[in-house]
């Protein structure tokens, strides 16, 4: 469940993130070229800038402090298999395969309600998992 939640706290956060992205891309397009982004290829190009975005939001807080915000807000960590942290490259493939194992139906999601590590699909490929980080004590 906490995972659920983590992930729900992010994806607010990313359209929030993604509204911003749209209003200054909308604003450079039409100060620049006075056109329309919603037609043949700006529209591509909008598309992959804003996969671009969500892409890095993802990729920066899991290499660099190894949680998201939303998994800050659910002590959740993301490490590798090894307990290191993980590289630019560690949360890149874990990204795509999270994105792999959400495509037939969530199965590789759901599996980790199964699994004995409380491990995804996505979490083995990727040799990483979540752990839950004790609560702060109170002073």
């Amino acid at each position: 469940m906490r995972r659920i939640l983590s992930a729900i706290y992010d994806l607010m956060l990313v359209a929030g993130v993604l509204v911003m992205a749209t209003a200054l891309a909308t604003l450079a397009y039409q100060g620049l070229f006075d056109g329309d982004l919603t037609q043949g290829l700006p529209r591509i190009l909008f598309q992959a800038y804003l996969l671009g975005v969500c892409v890095l939001y993802y990729l920066y807080f899991w290499s660099s402090g190894r949680q998201s915000l939303g998994m800050r807000a659910w002590r959740l960590q993301l490490v590798r298999l090894d307990g290191q942290p993980l590289s630019w490259g560690d949360a890149f493939r874990r990204l795509g395969l999270t994105l792999l194992c959400m495509a037939p139906a969530g199965l590789g999601l759901w599996w980790a309600l199964f699994d004995r590590g409380h491990l995804g699909w996505h979490d083995r490929l990727s040799g990483t998992r979540l752990v839950i980080l004790a609560k702060p004590k109170k002073r």
